[in-house]
């Protein structure tokens, strides 16, 4: 059985990194939940996702790309589902993303909420022209979530 690499929170906003063995992902997800764990990222070590060399810059530019938008919002999402609140949720975000300028976004989202402002207004301060149009699909569902309230 392979070995998955996991991150994970506990419902005091603690971050817990390990290993498990599991038969599929959907396996470790259940280990976690019955470890009273809320799972954000599980995968395989990267030996044994694939035999050839892959090497990524992704990380190591300052650029925020469209998969880190995709993570970010499924990570605040498992976090928020889970019943953290959303300055605990963003902070671990903060924790866990390896990209300064992701950081920086996220840490300016969470200054704008920790001075009552709403999240879409946390969001948009945030986001200069150049990084709008990738977040624009998350920015609508909020902002009619907003409207709606």
């Amino acid at each position: 059985m392979p070995t998955y690499l996991y991150k994970a929170t506990e419902l005091s906003g603690n971050v817990v990194e390990g290993s498990l063995e599991a038969a599929e992902e959907k396996s470790v997800i259940e280990k976690l939940h019955d470890l009273g764990l809320i799972p954000i990222r599980i995968h395989l070590p990267k030996e044994t996702q694939a035999s050839s060399v892959n090497i990524s810059f992704g990380a190591f530019s300052g650029r925020i790309t469209p998969r880190d938008v995709l993570i970010f919002t499924q990570e605040l999402s498992t976090l928020i589902e889970a019943g953290l609140p959303l300055d605990r949720s963003l902070k671990i975000l903060v924790e866990l993303s390896e990209k300064r300028k992701l950081q920086e976004v996220i840490q300016g989202i969470l200054k704008s909420i920790e001075q009552s402002a709403m999240l879409f207004d946390g969001l948009a301060g945030q986001l200069i022209e150049g990084y709008r149009q990738r977040w624009q699909p998350l920015l609508a569902l909020i902002e009619r979530a907003r409207d709606s309230m």
